[in-house]
């Protein structure tokens, strides 16, 4: 059994500003035993070994890293593992004003299967979501339009010389809303009468880490997900593309201590065309006890 708190609940203001709350915030709560985990962890859907070691906790743009409630059972094989799995349903959507809607009630959960293959050289994995997306009655009584949808993501980590490696995600389909950058894009868009339009998602990133000596590393990371709307029911200021890049460097003296500095440019485009650019220096402390 693993149980996990960090203080870093965020929470939004009145004008719909998010902000870190400092207060406790459960991250992970499962127990295993054998094959089959259930509890509250990353969803199967992601390949953990992919993402990339950057300062930036919510990036890169494109990730799969999500914590949710989920039943999950593997086997381990010569070759690699297989993974199925039940996780928590909830959609998300946009509304006719733009405005974002969540819906958990009388869901049924999201089905997932994984293939990993793991060799000296790496590891790769290919996974599969179907989900359904329900309305719930929320816009209009007695309208409550579901619809199935489909994902798939293949993403993996491949060395190079002698500790370099590729890590690499992308994903494509009509339901990855919540599960891509933090629901940066929702499930779908629903219009006034209650019924609802998939949205497809594509998104992922690839990241080259090099090892200029065996405690100072550094990695490039270009991120993106990009989403194709309905504007004939929501406003063109909705979220179409997001692009972030990441370059850092960052040092091992001790074992259990790690000091870094990474610079992050991120990129945000509207459906009307508008566009914004975000440029940050972070520096952090990590130390693992």
């Amino acid at each position: 059994t693993y149980v996990e708190f960090d203080f870093f609940d965020t929470k939004k203001d009145s004008l719909g500003r998010t902000h870190v709350a400092n207060e406790p915030r459960m991250r992970h709560l499962y127990s295993t035993f054998k094959n089959l985990t259930i509890g509250k962890t990353y969803t199967t859907f992601a390949n953990l070994s992919a993402y990339p070691e950057i300062n930036d906790a919510n990036g890169p743009v494109g990730n799969l890293i999500i914590r949710h409630e989920l039943i999950s059972y593997n086997t381990s094989l010569s070759w690699g593992e297989t993974f199925l799995a039940l996780e928590k349903g909830e959609s998300t959507f946009t509304s006719s004003t733009g405005s974002s809607l969540q819906i958990n009630d009388d869901q049924i959960p999201d089905i997932i299967a994984k293939v990993k293959f793991s060799e000296t050289w790496g590891n790769i994995s290919a996974a599969f979501m179907r989900r359904e997306i329900n309305a719930d009655n929320r816009i209009m009584h007695g309208v409550n339009d579901r619809k199935w949808g489909a994902a798939f993501s293949a993403s993996g980590k491949i060395y190079f010389l002698k500790q370099d490696n590729l890590r690499f995600t992308i994903s494509y389909g009509n339901v990855l809303g919540k599960y891509v950058s933090f629901n940066a894009f929702n499930d779908a868009v629903i219009d006034n009468n209650g019924q609802i339009n998939l949205t497809e998602i594509i998104g992922g990133h690839l990241a080259y880490q090099h090892w200029w000596t065996s405690t100072l590393r550094s990695s490039l990371v270009i991120g993106a997900g990009y989403a194709d709307q309905d504007t004939r029911i929501v406003p063109v200021t909705v979220n179409k593309l997001f692009t972030s890049t990441h370059l850092n460097l960052l040092w091992s003296p001790i074992r259990k201590l790690t000091l870094g500095t990474e610079w992050l440019h991120g990129y945000r485009k509207l459906e009307n065309g508008n566009d914004g650019h975000l440029d940050r220096i972070q520096f952090s402390v990590v130390y693992k006890f």
